[in-house]
């Protein structure tokens, strides 16, 4: 009768742990894919205000990739929040996958070509999801909003490249997944 009740002592602060990462892990993602639902709304406006004011080509793709920063900084700031809170250890190679993964968002920015930059663009999809996959989801339980918001970003990255109304079926697909996630808490 003693060993059931210690196995309770140490069992029951360690399913209350669990829960509370999950929650943590929960909100992080509802936040960032709210954050990153407004992304592709930022992009029109910020082009749509650069040629109105007769900007540059070259200025418009600074502002571009200055947006990106700001966008990086704040994902980076939620995750850390979500990792030290939980306190998760991220690792070195999933730092190496979002690296790669921008690179290539960027590289594909720089290509003309619309079939390359689609390609690049459905390889970054690829990297996020596999990412998010290989990361949050080895703790947290996937929903269906999940699902839908990250076997889409590929498909819709890459056809994005050459239609551009399709970037905001991403953001509205991902508005959803954050609604659905901070429900959820």
């Amino acid at each position: 009768e003693g060993g059931g009740m210690s196995a309770d002592i140490v069992e029951r602060p360690r399913e209350i742990a669990n829960a509370i990462v999950k929650r943590v892990l929960r909100r992080a993602m509802g936040l960032y894919y709210v954050l990153w639902s407004t992304f592709p709304m930022s992009v029109a406006l910020t082009f749509a205000a650069s040629e109105d004011l007769g900007a540059s080509a070259t200025a418009m793709y600074a502002v571009f990739i200055a947006l990106i920063a700001v966008y990086v900084a704040v994902t980076a700031r939620i995750f850390a929040l979500a990792a030290r809170a939980a306190k998760l250890q991220a690792g070195k190679r999933p730092g190496w996958a979002v690296l790669i993964a921008v690179l290539t968002f960027l590289v594909a920015l720089a290509l003309l070509r619309p079939e390359v930059g689609a390609l690049a663009n459905g390889a970054y999809g690829t990297a996020v999801a596999a990412f998010l996959y290989l990361t949050v989801f080895r703790v947290l339980k996937p929903r269906f909003y999940d699902h839908l918001a990250l076997l889409s970003f590929p498909i819709l990255m890459a056809l994005s490249y050459l239609y551009n109304a399709l970037y905001f079926a991403i953001g509205i697909i991902w508005a959803y997944a954050g609604a659905a996630s901070l429900s959820e808490l």
